[in-house]
């Protein structure tokens, strides 16, 4: 599943320390994968509650274990609630233009994973035309330059932008390129390689002034950037 990558990592990661009977708990995960306690806890509570993975806390080991020995995480897991909430989202989304084929596809899709979770309704017709949506989340994706950074790196454009982050005293011009463009947790981010060929995490709320150059931005070692640079994602200090 592209882009789910890190989380499935994590569990992956996680429930290989439950069969090495080693008691990992959220900071396991924490210190793993650099990210926030919230997004560790939210990640064990996943495989406890949508994954059903039999595991229990230890209050005096301050960690899980299997509750069955034997247990060995499948080689593909089933879509979990957050995955199945953007399916119903995005059904709700194609259905306002009238596209037939692509509503048909989504709803075989949702039948093919609902019906390995007895607690889901099995069609999601009845949901679509229960739930509705403004679209308010996609809104502020939208509205925080999503397509012009899409663009500007799917296009290799040089750019400029002022940065001006809170926890900062003073902004800074930057120049360079962006190579990926990430939303995680209502944010979105962006993969820049400065001039100088570092490269850094930006919150682009903060991106202000944003322009495409006419021009290329000469980079000292612009290499491709490592494809896991999402593991960890959770808090960045760019």
């Amino acid at each position: 599943m592209a882009g789910k990558e890190p989380y499935y990592m994590r569990v992956r990661y996680f429930v290989n320390q439950l069969n090495l009977n080693s008691y990992p708990n959220a900071t396991t995960i924490m210190k793993a994968f650099k990210c926030s306690k919230n997004t560790a806890m939210r990640a064990i509570s996943r495989m406890e509650d949508e994954f059903l993975i039999p595991m229990k806390y230890d209050s005096s080991k301050r960690g899980y274990y299997l509750t069955d020995s034997d247990y060995r995480l499948p080689s593909e897991l089933p879509l979990g609630k957050d995955e199945l909430t953007a399916l119903l989202l995005a059904r709700n989304l194609i259905a306002t233009f009238d596209f037939d084929d692509l509503v048909k596809q989504l709803e075989t899709l949702w039948y093919s994973y609902a019906t390995k979770n007895p607690a889901l309704n099995r069609d999601i017709t009845p949901l679509g035309e229960i739930f509705t949506s403004d679209a308010t989340t996609i809104g502020d994706i939208a509205d925080s330059g999503l397509l012009q950074f899409v663009d500007a790196a799917a296009r290799g454009h040089s750019v400029r932008f002022y940065y001006e982050s809170p926890w900062r005293k003073n902004g800074k011009i930057r120049e360079g390129r962006i190579h990926r463009v990430h939303f995680s947790d209502g944010m979105l981010y962006l993969l820049f390689q400065s001039k100088s060929g570092k490269e850094m995490i930006i919150n682009a709320a903060f991106v202000k002034d944003f322009e495409c150059l006419d021009y290329t931005v000469p980079i000292e070692k612009c290499d491709t950037p490592a494809a896991n640079w999402l593991i960890g994602f959770g808090i960045w200090s760019s």
